[in-house]
């Protein structure tokens, strides 16, 4: 995810804020993970109309066109996590550093307000009613406790779920 950045064409780096690198569970894997910029952040993607998109000083991920048989075009990805982005626990991005690319699937991320911050923004309108302020407080406060709730359950949830396997 390029985050703040814009793809371009200019021949140069760009610093984004936001930007991150994601694995997604499969072959080696068992959870999903996500890589945060954590270093040269000036380097969080490299613009070129004639590379494919890449992310990191060190290539952290690196997607290529190379010419195939018969005319044919393979696209080719390398990843070596950690000159920018981080490792978290994992080295490459794929099964290994250099990967055929036979599928794509593109994402898009969008920031969605959190309920904490409608409400606050709720409650700084001037001219509301004390009434109405009190109802939107207990209405925060009432999210918080299933926040919470919902946590635990998770929680218990992983639980139960490590004791069966472990049957």
């Amino acid at each position: 995810y390029s985050g703040s950045a814009a793809w371009g064409n200019q021949g140069q780096w760009a610093a984004s804020d936001g930007a991150f690198l994601f694995r997604l569970d499969g072959p080696g894997v068992s959870a999903p993970s996500k890589h945060a910029l954590v270093q040269n952040p000036g380097h969080a993607i490299y613009c070129h109309g004639g590379h494919g998109p890449t992310f990191g000083a060190g290539h952290d991920l690196y997607i290529q066109n190379s010419a195939g048989i018969g005319g044919a075009t393979n696209v080719t990805a390398t990843s070596n996590l950690g000159a920018t982005y981080s490792q978290a626990g994992i080295t490459t991005l794929a099964e290994s550093s250099s990967v055929t690319v036979v599928e794509w699937e593109v994402f898009s991320v969008e920031v969605q307000p959190s309920v904490e911050n409608l409400l606050k923004e709720a409650l700084s309108v001037p001219g509301e009613t004390p009434e109405c302020q009190a109802l939107l407080s207990k209405v925060r406060d009432l999210l918080t406790v299933a926040r919470a709730d919902q946590h635990l359950l998770k929680r218990r949830r992983n639980e139960l779920a490590t004791r069966r396997a472990h049957l």
